[in-house]
């Protein structure tokens, strides 16, 4: 299951602009929202939330960053604070994501080509996490042929 959902991140890591399509609009309304999730064992974290919606589109365009128990995500409210203050946005998305009514978000400019949300940002954040997966699921998939065929692993290791 980790493999699988690195696999799923690498596929946005290896993701470049010239595979991305424009979705040009003017903004309808743009929010940002600061909830407070609990997980299964009762730990607290705070999760930033910015949802905004084009005139000329129905799709929810939505970002989520988990900030922790702290209250300051600086970036989103930037990101709302430029969504408002633009006539007009191009949000770049993949193409697959055209139909869905909440894509993948990897840049967004305004009308005079000022970016908001970096590619290169959006990449960045999906980097740990992808290497955590990786590992852990390679591990795992180790640790079983370890366990299932001991005696071939130390022949190999020998």
């Amino acid at each position: 299951m980790c493999i699988g959902y690195a696999i799923v991140q690498l596929q946005a890591i290896w993701t470049f602009k010239s595979s991305l399509i424009p979705v040009r609009g003017t903004i309808e309304s743009a929010d940002i929202d600061i909830k407070t999730v609990t997980d299964r064992k009762g730990h607290k974290s705070q999760v930033s939330e910015v949802v905004f919606y084009l005139n000329e589109s129905k799709m929810k365009f939505q970002l989520a960053e988990n900030i922790g128990s702290g209250c300051a995500y600086d970036d989103h409210f930037e990101i709302v604070k430029g969504l408002k203050k633009s006539k007009s946005v191009t949000v770049w998305i993949k193409e697959r994501d055209l139909n869905e009514t909440g894509p993948e978000i990897f840049e967004i400019e305004n009308e005079n080509g000022y970016v908001l949300l970096d590619i290169e940002t959006v990449k960045a954040d999906k980097r740990p996490i992808t290497a955590f997966l990786l590992f852990m699921g390679m591990g795992s998939i180790v640790f079983f042929f370890w366990i299932k065929y001991p005696d071939k692993f130390r022949k190999v290791f020998s």
